[in-house]
């Protein structure tokens, strides 16, 4: 977890609608089975083939990371799903962003009466 949840919450919404994107991609009527790029760690890439591309692990973490092994569909619902939790969490971190915005400013306000008030003493 990042100092920066907004960030966070944004980042995963990113890598689901990439996810959203290659599930549409695999939901083709003539594929069978998929060559692809996968990251191996650091940067390095490795050519993998996926024999059964009816199924796929999702990263279904909350607190700790598990993976699901679903079918197409199911995944793009719970993708769906997802979606709109981690909008709701974007929306919520967003008012609390501005809340503290709105404090900050109303204490700089203060002060500079303050500063004004002491410049007329």
């Amino acid at each position: 977890m990042t100092w920066w949840p907004r960030l966070e919450c944004l980042g995963k919404q990113k890598i689901y609608a990439d996810l959203a994107t290659n599930i549409k991609m695999l939901q083709e009527p003539n594929l069978t089975k998929l060559r692809t790029m996968i990251n191996t760690g650091s940067e390095v890439y490795g050519q993998a083939e996926v024999p059964d591309s009816t199924r796929i692990f999702v990263d279904n973490s909350v607190r700790v990371s598990w993976w699901c092994l679903l079918g197409i569909r199911p995944s793009g619902l719970y993708i769906m799903a997802k979606d709109k939790v981690l909008s709701d969490q974007i929306e919520q971190h967003t008012s609390h962003i501005a809340s503290i915005k709105a404090q900050i400013k109303l204490v700089g306000e203060g002060i500079r009466e303050l500063m004004n008030i002491l410049n007329q003493l």
